[in-house]
């Protein structure tokens, strides 16, 4: 069985037979709270490590502050 053929196979089996209303659910749910996926596993890191997942929280912290500011610079600036 060749890789194209694999994907394939794997793109129906998750695409129609893995089709259901669980997973319509659990993937709305998913969807609206995403942040619930990352806090056990920050809070874990955080138990485990204090100083690196601080360090971790402000890098990204100010990484998506940086990301806004460019958006919003990038939105009000005139091209010349």
């Amino acid at each position: 069985m060749s890789l194209p053929e694999i994907d394939t196979l794997a793109f129906f089996l998750i695409n129609r037979d893995l089709q259901n209303s669980v997973f319509d659910i659990l993937m709305s749910f998913i969807t609206k709270r995403a942040y619930l996926i990352f806090l056990p596993f920050f809070l874990w890191f955080l138990l485990k490590d204090r100083k690196n997942a601080l360090i971790v929280l402000v890098l990204a912290f100010t990484s998506l502050l940086l990301s806004e500011f460019y958006i919003l610079f990038k939105s009000r600036m005139r091209y010349v």
